[in-house]
């Protein structure tokens, strides 16, 4: 068994008077691709935000590299990817270099200039994510696959240990899916990233990762390993 990377312990949150995580625990280890799977409603995003400390549970325990998941700070050692590909507007004029790099910004000052390494490391990742040769294009002339790989490519840009993904298919058509699952298990299985992901997508998730954890009624109803 690797390290864990998140521990939940008796999890319960609600939204309002409408309780929708209920006593939930589980745990991550380091190697896994898991999925995070249910009907809709089920609170699939709510219990991944809870993981990542966007979110503080009504009761119950949270961790993230064995520190309280909200008040974790070592953010270099997460990637997360939400349902950007389908919401970030298409006229924005960012270039897909500068999309990647925004992490790096983050990490040093936003106004601070770009060292060699860090366009080394923006050209290094574009090229993991098969994007090698757009670092100029603007990210609204690219397809929902290829805006998809460039988010990826920009929650890599720090060398994360872990990356949190939510529902990150959403809009993209089934060769850019194709391509996405290869790209998954190229990063879980020669870079040794640990994978989590909510999709709604049962069957096709199911067969990808490692193990499943399945939600429904606010409570876990047996995981299960993958295909």
């Amino acid at each position: 068994m690797g390290k864990r990377i998140v521990m939940g312990k008796d999890i319960e949150f609600s939204y309002g008077d409408n309780k929708v995580l209920d006593g939930v625990s589980f745990h991550i280890d380091e190697g896994e691709f898991v999925g995070i799977i249910g009907p809709n409603g089920s609170a699939k995003s709510t219990l991944l935000k809870l993981m990542l400390g966007l979110l503080k549970p009504d009761k119950g325990k949270m961790e993230l590299f064995g520190e309280r998941a909200d008040s974790f700070s070592d953010f270099h050692k997460l990637g997360y990817i939400s349902q950007e590909v389908r919401d970030f507007n298409p006229m924005f004029p960012a270039t897909v270099e500068e999309i990647v790099g925004v992490n790096l910004a983050a990490r040093k000052g936003l106004f601070k200039k770009r060292k060699l390494r860090d366009d080394a490391r923006i050209k290094e990742v574009l090229r993991v994510v098969g994007m090698d040769g757009f670092g100029k294009s603007k990210i609204g002339n690219l397809s929902g696959g290829q805006k998809q790989r460039v988010f990826i490519a920009r929650a890599l840009a720090n060398n994360p240990t872990a990356l949190f993904m939510d529902e990150p298919l959403v809009g993209v058509d089934q060769e850019s899916r194709d391509t996405f699952y290869k790209l998954m298990n190229i990063l879980n299985r020669e870079y040794g990233i640990s994978l989590v992901m909510v999709s709604h997508d049962i069957e096709v998730l199911s067969e990808q990762v490692s193990r499943t954890i399945r939600l429904n009624d606010g409570r876990i109803h047996s995981g299960q390993d993958g295909g």
